[in-house]
């Protein structure tokens, strides 16, 4: 079991005097030995002290999975900062907003250049340091600030240390808004550990895992970083997922967790050596974000033999809530979110705040040490949704089933998920309105067999004379949204049914005119992830 109240990197640390010559980090042809791990958190965490990083500040991180994005995550978050991941998908204006709101003391830039160049438009150069794999245009190269926290004595920064309040918030995640641009979640330390300690009983001792998730994402962070390296285990980075180089990994290294979103099974399972692949080392395979339906399920078990896991949970609960058993069924599998566990308190309520009986709908409360610290900047926004019995209103609608376990049902609100991410409509009206074209913007969800659910938006032109293309619209929106966020499907329509309010009546598009949309194609690579 994971201790409370302690940091996060400390695991790592023992583990190190535990497993010193093991393999901790592997990523291509790069193996750091969990001693080399420890020791270059450390040299982290000395050039971020030397840099004037310490308690309460925070530290941005633009990249792919990587070492290095894991060793600036854990060097920032072992003296006090909060690390903020930026994925490389963000457009400007989602990074004007992230880094306008979370300020950070130092960005670490190891994308691309075009990565590097929208980050420093961004920033508008305003970041104290920015750092880059190699010397960049307004940034230092890694090594050479690595260098420069060698006068750090160790001593100094056990010091350091010793004042991070465990409590405190050690990573902040930006999750999409309903009504406005992204909010960043705050996670403290203890909250984290506790995720962990609730995740470690999906998977076997010292997991060997995957993890190709983006860096922004509470799975990166928790399920597969922060879970492997705290049981000792070997964690395999890619900086993008790849469905054969996936099932190779799993073969040739002998993995024992394959994890990821539904989109990410299909396309597995959709790859030409898949048939061929000996996938028996699989221990554990664990899928969140949206259900697999049954013949998958009864695919993924016959060809790994592993014990299949869901669960639910939201960036804002630190992972997950609920989890089905191990002997779960195929049916259990495909159609609940298994039960709660017993660390966690979830309550299924009506609109009043009462709670429902077995078989009712209604929505998902849940209070216990893993919930998140608020949202930085946002005490309105936090008070919204943290009632004053300290119970997180999640907005997801669910019933719990007479055997115990929890079926979702809907959301009361209009977010939704592809490729396991979560998109709101609002985020993408507001950019599609600013289209010169476009007069008004409604997206709503619809089911697809890759991505769980895609976005439709219908679209009403400014004039009678104006048609836009779904082309124009899709490049419109790559340039100002994750690529996860862009509809797949328009519908160009001058008559839009309108509310008495003047909205779009969303209702009447969901249940009566979703099939009028023409699909806009993606490759995996451009697709909901």
């Amino acid at each position: 079991m994971v201790e409370e109240g302690t940091r996060l990197d400390a695991r790592v640390h023992a583990n190190a005097r535990r497993f010193a010559e093991d393999s901790a980090l592997i990523q291509d042809s790069t193996s750091l030995s969990y001693a080399q791990t420890s020791q270059l958190i450390d040299r982290y965490a000395r050039a971020m002290v030397a840099a004037g990083v310490g308690p309460g500040n925070r530290v941005a991180v633009l990249g792919y999975s990587s070492i290095e994005a894991a060793m600036a995550f854990l060097g920032a978050a072992s003296i006090g900062a909060s690390y903020v991941g930026l994925s490389p998908k963000y457009r400007e204006r989602e990074l004007v907003h992230i880094l306008g709101d979370s300020t950070p003391s130092l960005t670490f830039s190891f994308g691309d250049e075009e990565d590097h160049r929208r980050l420093l438009n961004a920033l508008g150069r305003k970041s104290p340091t920015i750092v880059g794999l190699q010397k960049r245009e307004g940034a230092v190269a890694l090594e050479d600030f690595l260098q420069g926290g060698e006068p750090v004595l160790q001593n100094t920064l056990t010091s350091i240390r010793k004042t991070v309040d465990p409590y405190g918030p050690a990573v902040v995640l930006y999750t999409s808004g309903s009504t406005g641009p992204p909010k960043g979640a705050m996670l403290s330390h203890d909250a984290l550990v506790r995720g962990v300690d609730i995740m470690a009983q999906l998977v076997p001792e010292r997991p060997r895992c995957l993890t190709d998730y983006p860096i922004n994402h509470i799975s990166w962070v928790l399920e597969t970083c922060l879970l492997t390296l705290t049981l000792a285990g070997t964690l395999y980075l890619r900086s993008r997922f790849d469905p054969d180089e996936t099932l190779r990994l799993i073969e040739e290294e002998r993995l024992t967790v394959w994890q990821g979103a539904p989109s990410m099974y299909f396309l597995c399972l959709e790859a030409d050596r898949y048939p061929n692949r000996d996938l028996s080392s699989v221990e554990a395979l664990m899928y969140f974000g949206g259900p697999l339906p049954k013949d998958v399920l009864k695919e993924l078990k016959q060809k790994t033999g592993a014990r299949l896991c869901t669960g639910w949970g939201m960036t804002e609960t630190t992972g997950g809530c609920t989890l089905t058993a191990a002997d779960a069924d195929l049916e259990t599998l495909a159609t609940t979110v298994g039960k709660p566990d017993p660390r966690v308190e979830v309550r299924i309520v009506d609109v009043a705040g009462r709670e429902v009986g077995v078989g009712e709908p209604g929505e998902i409360l849940v209070r216990g040490p893993t919930l998140f610290l608020g949202y930085l900047n946002q005490p309105e926004i936090t008070a919204e949704v943290l009632d004053p019995d300290g119970f997180l209103h999640t907005g997801d609608i669910a019933l719990m089933q007479p055997d115990g376990n929890v079926r979702l049902v809907g959301r009361s609100k209009e977010m939704f998920k592809s490729g396991g991410y979560n998109v709101y409509p609002s985020e993408v009206e507001m950019v599609l309105g600013e289209h010169p074209e476009v007069a008004v913007a409604a997206v709503i969800p619809k089911s697809d067999e890759l991505w769980g659910e895609v976005g439709v938006a219908f679209i009403k032109p400014r004039s009678a004379s104006m048609t836009p293309s779904s082309t124009d619209l899709v490049a419109f929106c790559k340039e100002r949204l994750a690529n996860y966020k862009v509809p797949k499907h328009f519908v160009v329509d001058p008559s839009l049914p309108i509310l008495p309010s003047g909205k779009v009546d969303k209702k009447q598009l969901r249940h009566e005119r979703a099939s009028e949309s023409i699909p806009v194609r993606a490759t995996p690579e451009e697709g909901a992830r």
